[in-house]
């Protein structure tokens, strides 16, 4: 999340913040699934987006489930982002 808003400061509307300091609110919330995904799949992990939240994998026994944005489209971050660990993974 933190190489996106690096890289892709235009996503972000940084007068806007709610829930922490740095929970901005996202202009573009498909274009940030979709950079924060490719971010991940260069860094070697296997990851989606399914319209809701964005799975991680190393391997196919277990993923894990992140919500990095909120119903207001602003970003959730720490461990307000992780919801569940499927085993196994179910992509």
């Amino acid at each position: 999340m933190d190489q996106v808003v690096r890289e892709e400061p235009e996503f972000f509307d940084t007068s806007q913040a709610r829930g922490c300091d740095n929970c901005w609110y996202v202009i573009n919330p498909h274009r940030l699934t979709l950079r924060m995904t490719q971010i991940l799949n260069e860094r070697g992990l296997c990851s989606i987006y399914d319209g809701e939240e964005i799975a991680v994998k190393n391997t196919n026994d277990w993923n894990d489930q992140y919500d990095v944005l909120t119903a207001e489209n602003y970003l959730r971050r720490q461990e307000g982002s992780y919801r569940a660990t499927c085993y196994p993974a179910w992509f």
